[in-house]
């Protein structure tokens, strides 16, 4: 009987109180992860700018201007979600359920826009692993055309999957007796548990099939780089050959930075959200639901990471980038000079 209670009490110490849960969101992802996913937002409006006017004729290039768009999409519906639960925002008095509103227009986005990121991610390894694999070829398979393709039909199809969630859980205006007001929520339709039971299946078979890519991709790529980089440079004699090692040792180190970026803070995420599978009381409706919480805004964090810092991964490693972002920094000052410049006259 004592071995008993003492197994009650041990199991216990999992459980966090709504208060601790609620005063950890506030400071932890109010503050802390809304700050970092503001920086990541900026970071990534400047590799899209810096992607854009460095041109599509590398289809590497594409892919990571796609991943940028994703990634930037992504911490914009956190950024969201977080305001959603900020106390100040809270209590504004706005005709709005925020818990709902957030609900669908963040988390379903939000989820949508990581899908994407993952399987980007898997497929600029795969590209890599191409190029490493089978260099002879992968000019003549992956083109622009095909790379635009691919990217277009990876934001479709996760859109797609996602896209029935917003007809099941439709935005309406509702009336609250309690606080005499209506308020813009969502009306829950007869389907939404079957409909999200399938939705959930699937979004999180995507996330480890993706997380499972990449990893793949990554340990081919590692594996045969080595293996194949004497081949190559004895095939091509010369400078050029000096070049196109250099080159492709870049961008190789370019792409397992991001892969190897991609699988260490995506790792924890995953295995959280295997959990909820073994252990249905570790979710959010179970016995440790606060705990569940509380881990899902830590590997949050995580994500976020992953999303905010890649511009400093191609600055510091790619020489094209740099030089167009230093190029892109420069006109920006100028037309700042020219502009103060023109304001001290009109107002001599």
């Amino acid at each position: 009987m004592n071995d008993s209670n003492s197994t009650n009490d041990y199991s216990d110490i999992w459980i966090i109180d709504d208060r601790t849960k609620d005063i950890f969101f506030v400071v932890f992802c109010c503050i802390v992860s809304a700050a970092v996913a503001f920086l990541g937002i900026i970071i990534n409006v400047l590799n899209v700018a810096t992607f854009v006017k460095m041109g599509f004729q590398e289809t590497t290039n594409m892919t990571l201007l796609a991943l940028s768009i994703s990634d930037l999409c992504g911490l914009l519906t956190l950024e969201w979600m977080f305001l959603c639960f900020n106390p100040t925002f809270l209590e504004a008095g706005l005709p709005l359920v925020l818990f709902e509103i957030q609900y669908i227009t963040g988390g379903y986005p939000h989820m949508c826009f990581s899908r994407i990121t993952g399987f980007l991610t898997a497929y600029v390894t795969f590209e890599r692993c191409l190029c490493i694999t089978r260099p002879l070829v992968v000019k003549r398979v992956l083109t622009p055309s095909r790379t635009l393709l691919i990217i277009v039909g990876i934001y479709l199809f996760m859109i797609a999957s996602v896209a029935r969630a917003f007809e099941v859980n439709p935005l309406r205006w509702k009336f609250f007796a309690p606080d005499n007001a209506t308020k813009l929520g969502i009306v829950y339709s007869n389907a939404r548990d079957e409909v999200e039971a399938i939705l959930l299946v699937t979004n999180n078979s995507f996330g480890y099939i993706a997380f499972g890519m990449v990893s793949l991709c990554t340990a081919i790529l590692v594996s045969r780089l080595k293996a194949n980089q004497k081949w190559r440079i004895k095939s091509i004699s010369g400078d050029h050959a000096r070049s196109v090692k250099f080159r492709d040792k870049r961008m190789v180190r370019i792409v397992l930075t991001i892969s190897g970026m991609f699988i260490t803070l995506s790792f924890p995420f995953t295995i959280v959200f295997l959990m909820t599978t073994a252990y249905p009381q570790f979710g959010s409706w179970g016995r440790y639901s606060n705990l569940f919480y509380t881990c899902a805004a830590c590997v949050t964090f995580l994500e976020i990471l992953n999303s905010s810092f890649t511009f400093f991964i191609y600055y510091s490693m790619s020489s094209k980038f740099r030089q167009t972002a230093n190029l892109l920094w420069t006109i920006r000052g100028e037309i700042r000079d020219s502009k103060f410049q023109e304001l001290r006259q009109g107002r001599i």
